[in-house]
C-alpha cells in the first residue's frame, strides 16, 4: 500500500543557501516527493513565493544529479499534467512526481517509481533565494515499504537554448544515448509569441511538428488515461512524443524492430528546429527515460 509519511528535516534551512535532506533508502520506494514551504514574506508559502524563493531543486541518487529544476518550472509541468499547485494555511506544496498518475494504465503509473534497494544515496538539495526571509521546508513522501532496484525512470535534464537572431535556430547537441528515450520537451519562453513552431527530426524522419497555437489546442484534446486532457501552460512550448499515456511510446534514441526489440542501430541526427519570432534565449527541460546517471 502507499504510505504518506514525513521523512528526515532539511539541514541549512535558510535565505539564500542550500536546503540538504539525505531521504532512506533500502526497502522503501518513492512515488511522490512533496516539499511543504513557509516563510514570514507576506503571502507566505503562496505559489508566488514559493516560485520566487525556490530557485533550484537537485534530486541526486548516488552522487549524481537525476533531476534539476526550479519550483517554477515544476509547478508549470505538473499543471501541463493536470496537477495544480496547492496551498493550506500558509503553507504552500510542491509536488514532484515518481510514479506518474497520468498514465493509461496502473502498471504504467507504478513502472517509474524510484526503488532504493541497490543505492547508498538520495538526496535532495534546494537552493533558496536571499528574499526567502525565514523559510520553513518540511519533506513529505508518499512510498511503499517494497524492496524494489532503482529502474528505468523519468530524468529531467536543464538546458539554456541561445538566440541570437529571428528565424530557424537548431539544437542537435542533446544527448544520443541508446539506453534513453524522450518523453517531452518543455520550453520556457518569456513571451507566448517567442516560439512560433517547432520541428524535431530523428534522421530525417519528423517525429514533431507544430506551431504555438496547434500545440495549445491538440494537446488540450488529447486525452492519454489518467487525467481529462493535457493543459498547455501560456508561457510553454510542450513538446509531448508520449502523448498516448503509454509509457513505451516515449521517443527512443535507439531502433527498434517491428517486435520492438532494439536492433543496436542508434540514431544518427537528434535535431529540433525552432522558429523564433525574438532573439531570446529560453530555458526547456527535457524529460528523459532511463537507466539512472
Amino acid at each position: 500500500m502507499r504510505n504518506l509519511v514525513t521523512t528526515p528535516n532539511f539541514n541549512g534551512v535558510a535565505a539564500g543557501q542550500t536546503a540538504t535532506v539525505q531521504l532512506p533508502v533500502g526497502n522503501i520506494t518513492y512515488h511522490k516527493l512533496i516539499l511543504a514551504y513557509n516563510t514570514s514574506v507576506a503571502g507566505n508559502g503562496s505559489q508566488a513565493n514559493t516560485e520566487a524563493h525556490i530557485t533550484q531543486v537537485r534530486l541526486k541518487l548516488n552522487g549524481k544529479i537525476q533531476r534539476v529544476f526550479s519550483a517554477k518550472q515544476l509547478d508549470t509541468i505538473n499543471a501541463f499534467y493536470g496537477r495544480s499547485f496547492q496551498t493550506r494555511a500558509t503553507l504552500g506544496y510542491l509536488e514532484i512526481f515518481f510514479s506518474e498518475p497520468w498514465r493509461r494504465t496502473p502498471q504504467g503509473e507504478d513502472a517509474l517509481a524510484w526503488g532504493t534497494a541497490d543505492l547508498a544515496t538520495f538526496q535532495v538539495e534546494v537552493d533558496l533565494a536571499a528574499a526567502a526571509t525565514a523559510p520553513v521546508l518540511t519533506p513529505h513522501a508518499d512510498v511503499e515499504y517494497v524492496t524494489r532496484p532503482n529502474g528505468l525512470i523519468a530524468k529531467w535534464r536543464s538546458y539554456t537554448q541561445p538566440v541570437s537572431a529571428v528565424g530557424i535556430v537548431t539544437n542537435n547537441t542533446l544527448p544520443k544515448n541508446g539506453s534513453e528515450a524522450y518523453q517531452a520537451i518543455h520550453a520556457f519562453p518569456v513571451t507566448a509569441t517567442d516560439i512560433t513552431d517547432v520541428t524535431v527530426r530523428t534522421d530525417q524522419v519528423v517525429r514533431f511538428q507544430g506551431t504555438y497555437f496547434d500545440m495549445q489546442s491538440l494537446l488540450a484534446s488529447e486525452s492519454p488515461g489518467g487525467i481529462t486532457s493535457f493543459s498547455p501552460q501560456a508561457l510553454a512550448f510542450h513538446i509531448v512524443f508520449d502523448r498516448t499515456g503509454r509509457v513505451a511510446d516515449a521517443l527512443p534514441m535507439q531502433y527498434v524492430d517491428a517486435s520492438g526489440k532494439p536492433t543496436g542501430n542508434l540514431v544518427g541526427d537528434f535535431r529540433l528546429d525552432f522558429n523564433m519570432n525574438a532573439a531570446t534565449s529560453f530555458p526547456f527541460i527535457a524529460e528523459v527515460l532511463g537507466p539512472r546517471d
